[in-house]
């Protein structure tokens, strides 16, 4: 006769990880909606206003008609700036290296933020001479690291020099940007890189997004470089990225 055997098959599923991504997905989603909240409420309250004066004030036309500009802007950037962070962390986000002039990208940056800088009264400098004319590198990724950390260096300080460095080796490609500005505490640097987190809220007059170090930290992390950073409140705060150069 055959034996009958009779027992209980027990599955276990570790779903830790995937209530780690939920939450994450319902804290971002929350993050977005709390950010544009803002923008939208002055745009609708712009556009209220002007229904019911009309345009029989040229001056409060002009002011409200500057605020839905510069709210849609900004709205705009957030919005850019969560579909580029969507595009880096998609696992078949790649790279597209080619030989490039790194002085010309730098020197492109400090002409791009030399009007926001004098505006603040802020000196903005750079250093190419130790960096080899032709790299193979990501344009992108050193466009897009550049042109955050310098509008971070910027946003975060009130005087002083932002200086922009680059050097290389055989091996590695650093870029090196610091600031005289306000700071950061050391018990905040390990939350810069989040999303829409904004050191001392209170001193960034609500400008940009909250996502610029998140986007330099994944293109760091596509190009298997690094990041790091150094800061003394009242001081300024040094960014530095290295990155493999590319074969």
């Amino acid at each position: 006769d055959e034996a009958a055997f009779e027992g209980t098959i027990i599955l276990f599923t570790d779903v830790s990880q995937v209530k780690k991504v939920e939450r994450m997905q319902k804290q971002f989603l929350s993050d977005i909606s709390h950010e544009l909240k803002t923008p939208m409420s002055a745009i609708i309250g712009s556009v209220e206003i002007l229904q019911k004066e009309g345009v029989q004030n040229k001056d409060t036309f002009n002011e409200f008609m500057g605020i839905l500009l510069k709210e849609s802007y900004r709205m705009k950037n957030i919005l850019d700036d969560i579909i580029e962070l969507s595009r880096l962390e998609r696992p078949e986000a790649t790279l597209n290296p080619m030989v490039i002039n790194v002085s010309n990208l730098v020197k492109e940056t400090v002409e791009l933020f030399e009007p926001l800088a004098k505006d603040k009264h802020l000196s903005l400098v750079y250093q190419t001479k130790k960096v080899a004319k032709e790299l193979m590198l990501d344009p992108a990724t050193i466009k897009t690291i550049l042109n955050n950390l310098v509008s971070n260096a910027i946003k975060y300080s009130d005087s002083g020099v932002i200086s922009i460095k680059c050097t290389n080796d055989e091996k590695n490609f650093v870029i090196i940007v610091q600031d005289e500005g306000i700071g950061i505490a050391k018990e905040n640097i390990p939350f810069i890189f989040d999303r829409f987190y904004q050191v001392e809220r209170s001193r960034s007059n609500k400008t940009g997004t909250g996502l610029g170090l998140s986007i330099v930290k994944k293109m760091v992390e596509l190009n298997n470089g690094m990041i790091d950073v150094d800061s003394t409140p009242g001081i300024g705060t040094t960014f530095t990225v290295t990155l493999p150069i590319l074969r």
